[in-house]
């Protein structure tokens, strides 16, 4: 499927993006929806003021408390982040007052989060030790009918601590195709779309991704809260217990090429049914204007 068809014809449609980044801040995940896994947080900066994981104001001293027992956090932007800019592993071991950690962190901007680390599991750091790999899972909601779109593993580069990263400007993209049961397909895919066989990150061709079906039924059942939008584009983390964490949630620019070359056509067997929902979808509300 084309980028122009995707962005410019079916995504405003299926979605009212209008309202995607308040959906998307991070500071506000689990706030929103308490009985689903994010990440622990322990403070964060929104519009410019402190706040702790219940998001009531606090001091710098306060959020000095909230981390002096971790030997490391994760630090990134809360809006707007994209391909892992700006986001970074904070470590915790030579900060010793308040004063250290508002230095540490005053390039990061007026919206950040602060969250625990994830220990994710084996097959997922084989493909990459340094960064948390992510399985990235589009789902789509029509009528109330939430379904996986496609899954891919998509993995950083070595010395990476995020998933995507640019060297020397250039935007690096690693994805591997997983099957409607989580299964990897033998091969990943670069940001050119050249396959290369996961032999040779000593990974076995046809594995099956631990907690696949959970992190499955929680995508879905949390995008059947998400009323606003039809497509969503999550970012979920497997623990090493087997257990999903979703990491971020995807709505203005979920992204549909990298995607496509790893798995084929982007909504799958579900393609048609798409298409036809988003024809009878002409009227965009959020924009209060006829989509063309």
């Amino acid at each position: 499927m084309p980028g122009d068809v995707f962005y410019l014809d079916l995504l405003p449609r299926l979605s009212d993006l209008a309202l995607s980044e308040a959906w998307e801040d991070k500071s506000y995940y689990a706030k929103r929806f308490p009985e689903f896994p994010f990440p622990a947080l322990r403070f964060a900066r929104v519009g410019g003021r402190l706040v702790d994981k219940d998001l009531s104001f606090i001091s710098w001293e306060n959020a000095y408390q909230a981390v002096r027992d971790m030997t490391a956090a994760f630090v990134k932007p809360s809006l707007g982040s994209y391909q892992g800019i700006g986001a970074f592993r904070l470590e915790l071991t030579d900060i010793n007052s308040p004063e250290d950690l508002k230095t540490r962190l005053a390039d990061c901007g007026g919206n950040f989060v602060v969250q625990e680390l994830i220990e994710q599991a084996d097959l997922l750091s084989s493909f990459n030790p340094s960064s948390v790999n992510i399985i990235r899972m589009n789902t789509v909601c029509l009528n109330g009918d939430a379904f996986l779109a496609n899954a891919t593993i998509r993995f950083g580069v070595a010395g990476s601590v995020t998933d995507m990263a640019h060297v020397e400007g250039v935007e690096i993209a690693r994805v591997a195709g997983l099957s409607g049961d989580g299964c990897l397909r033998g091969f990943f895919c670069n940001q050119d779309g050249d396959r290369i066989p996961l032999s040779e990150l000593g990974i076995q061709g046809e594995e099956r991704v631990p907690g696949f079906d959970k992190a499955v039924n929680c995508c879905r059942e949390l995008h059947k809260q998400m009323h606003h939008f039809g497509l969503v584009a999550f970012d979920v983390a497997i623990r090493s217990d087997g257990e999903p964490v979703i990491v971020e949630m995807n709505i203005d620019g979920p992204g549909s090429v990298f995607y496509q070359y790893a798995n084929g056509p982007f909504f799958g067997d579900r393609t048609e049914d798409v298409i036809e929902w988003c024809k009878k979808r002409t009227w965009n509300p959020a924009l209060n204007m006829q989509i063309i």
